[in-house]
């Protein structure tokens, strides 16, 4: 029985403070010990006892097989799985192409300019101030393309090169074990007996089971069957993880998927330590390969040739990644963030109604105040104030509270307060503005905007002053006071005409539209819309008159002179009259009309003037009404500080007593 030195490891060379041996001299032995994994069980499979007999049972042989074959296909659908991922998560040039036009044609269109800042999408986006699917991309390429920092940020290329190193150094490993355990079965002694199997040296007191000499056969069946199929999926493995780990500019990502990949190398023994039966494992921790080394592989170990020879190929891949795949995948996140937040950003376009081609204005802080649409952050403001409000997100004072669910006694329309029903839901929202204004049921007085509005301007330095003068929609009505001989809401011109404009107010175009929009009947707005509209209406209707009075007088037979043929008796009964057989006179047909327009004139100026008086008789009661909504607040005031001082008083009366 041959002993096995308990000290012996399963490296190229013994050290030093081990050894036996003298210093400048080298074993001349390769000795490998064999790890519980399934790529190690199946070199078990040609093993024979001394006394003859297999080395493994059937069953034992049997299960190393299947867990063989599920190592097989577990780690080759991962690598299909790899492959796959890394072309659908491709930044191929047109994608990159079509980030820039979703840039230019959506994030700076006028319709997506935030309007409390002013600010285009793409500003936002490149400020981190908007959570979208591209302001991810946007962190994720910037990551990547960051420079060194204290604070603990590296490059995302030496983030890529570090996870190819980790990655390279496991692969490194595993084919180099593989690579081993094959050059010791190739240099075994041939078995003297010529028999299938091996021969097996035993060690019983320390239960060890040394292998020294193998048949051809065995051999053979061993490196062709077991470690060229571990050798192509190692260098499968390590090809899938580098491609996925280079193309990879997620830099969160790269060192976690390194250390992914490892558990897809560690398979083999996952499944032998979960499945494989005590007594196989126990077997296969107690066999050693042994083979005598050549004297011309001994001098290599004895210069570090060996070890040099794995640091080489350690450099050469990585060399090899960086200029195939880190190179590209670096111009490639450059250009994906140059498309995303480079070039102008402070800038927003719309369609022009005539040309159809894009009308460009910057949004610069210049611009911004030059064009006082600063004044109009505040009314942004308030809109999303009234959301939060609403879904519950804010705290408010009780009048807000109850302007917005409707339950204030101010609230006596319920459109303009509270939330609608579906039906008028949708019917307003099919509206456009020229039909809204006409309806009385939609064109009133919003008191909840109002309110909100004030409290969201109130303290603005040149709003204050307005806003100090208005509490409800009737105090805006001086503001659109006409100063010239003839004024119109619903074709303003800016407003220049309107008081609202001068230097007593000094509200700008902006200001005048939106007080314009936020009590549109107390200005007038509404009742001008609707007079607007009946007269386009009586218009269409008198156009319509003369076209068929036209179309008559056309239809009205010719004279006829005496070189004229006469006409025949058909074409003449076309033309008697009804009832006395006469000819139709096409004046008195005319005269007709003109005395029903006339009539029709007249009957609207009554109109209107019956609708004047209605509204003058409207709008005071709406002012009673008010008046006595103040005088029951503050009648109920009264009554609760004289129920509360008649508290105070019964409660004070039994302590005197």
């Amino acid at each position: 029985v041959r002993e096995k030195s308990p000290r012996m490891t399963d490296i190229d060379e013994i050290p030093a403070s081990i050894s036996t041996r003298s210093r400048n001299s080298a074993p001349t032995e390769d000795e490998l010990k064999l790890d519980p994994t399934v790529w190690e069980v199946a070199p078990l499979f040609f093993l024979r006892m001394p006394h003859g007999g297999c080395f493994l049972p059937p069953a034992h042989i049997i299960q190393t097989v299947f867990l063989l074959i599920a190592n097989f296909f577990i780690q080759a659908a991962y690598c299909w799985w790899a492959v796959g991922y890394i072309q659908k998560r491709s930044v191929s040039d047109d994608k990159i192409q079509a980030i820039l036009i979703e840039r230019l044609t959506k994030w700076h269109h006028f319709s997506n300019v935030h309007q409390p800042t002013m600010e285009t999408m793409t500003v936002r986006t490149c400020n981190e101030n908007i959570w979208t699917v591209l302001e991810d991309t946007y962190q994720e390429t910037s990551s990547y393309l960051q420079g060194f920092s204290w604070e603990g940020s590296l490059p995302g290329r030496v983030m890529a090169s570090l996870a190819l190193l980790v990655w390279t150094l496991l692969m490194t490993g595993e084919i180099h074990r593989t690579t081993k355990i094959s050059w010791i079965i190739a240099k075994m002694d041939r078995d003297s007996d010529h028999k299938v199997g091996t021969r097996i040296q035993t060690e019983k007191d320390k239960d060890t089971y040394v292998v020294t000499c193998m048949s051809r056969r065995s051999k053979l069946a061993i490196i062709f069957l077991v470690q060229l199929p571990r050798l192509l999926v190692a260098f499968g493995l390590l090809a899938v993880g580098l491609w996925f780990l280079g193309t990879t500019y997620q830099t969160e990502d790269l060192l976690l998927n390194a250390v992914a990949f490892q558990v897809i190398k560690d398979v083999d023994e996952l499944l032998f330590d979960a499945l494989a039966p005590t007594d196989l494992a126990h077997r296969i921790s107690c066999v050693t390969l042994r083979s005598p080394r050549p004297e011309m592989v001994n001098n290599l170990y004895k210069t570090s040739s060996m070890w040099l020879s794995r640091l080489t190929f350690v450099v050469v891949v990585l060399i090899s990644c960086n200029f195939a795949m880190l190179n590209t995948i670096q111009d490639t996140v450059q250009e994906l963030s140059d498309n995303l937040c480079s070039k102008k950003q402070d800038f927003t376009w719309t369609q022009h109604p005539i040309t159809n081609f894009p009308v460009i204005a910057e949004l610069t802080t210049d611009n911004v105040k030059n064009d006082r649409l600063d004044e109009t952050l505040c009314f942004y403001e308030a809109q999303y104030n009234m959301l939060q409000a609403y879904a519950g997100f804010s705290n408010t004072d009780d009048n807000t509270s109850s302007l917005i669910n409707g339950s204030s006694s101010l609230c006596t329309n319920k459109t303009s307060c509270g939330s609608l029903s579906l039906n008028q839901f949708r019917s307003l929202a099919n509206y456009d503005r020229e039909n809204a204004l006409a309806d009385t049921q939609y064109c009133v007085d919003n008191i909840v905007a109002l309110h909100m509005t004030k409290t969201a301007c109130e303290n603005h330095a040149k709003l204050g002053k307005v806003w100090n003068q208005i509490d409800k929609c009737h105090d805006v009505k001086p503001l659109f006071e006409c100063q010239a001989a003839q004024c119109s809401l619903t074709e303003p011109k800016k407003f220049q005409d309107h008081r609202g404009r001068t230097s007593e107010y000094d509200l700008s175009p902006e200001w005048m539209q939106i007080f314009l929009d936020l009590c549109p009947k107390s200005a007038g707005l509404c009742d001008e819309a609707r007079d607007q509209q009946s007269a386009t209406t009586n218009q269409q209707s008198t156009t319509n008159n003369q076209q068929s009075t036209t179309n008559f007088q056309s239809t009205t037979p010719p004279t006829t002179t005496s070189n004229s043929r006469r006409l025949d008796s058909n074409t003449v009964a076309m033309w008697r009259g009804s009832d006395e057989g006469g000819t139709a006179s096409a004046m008195d047909a005319k005269v007709r009309i003109e005395r029903l327009e006339r009539e029709s004139t007249k009957l609207r100026q009554q109109l209107h003037e019956e609708r004047l008086r209605t509204q003058g008789v409207v709008q005071r009661l709406e002012n009673a009404n008010a008046d006595l909504a103040r005088q029951l607040e503050e009648l109920q005031k009264t009554v609760l500080t004289i129920s509360s001082q008649m508290q105070k008083k019964a409660t004070a009366a039994p302590t005197e007593d």
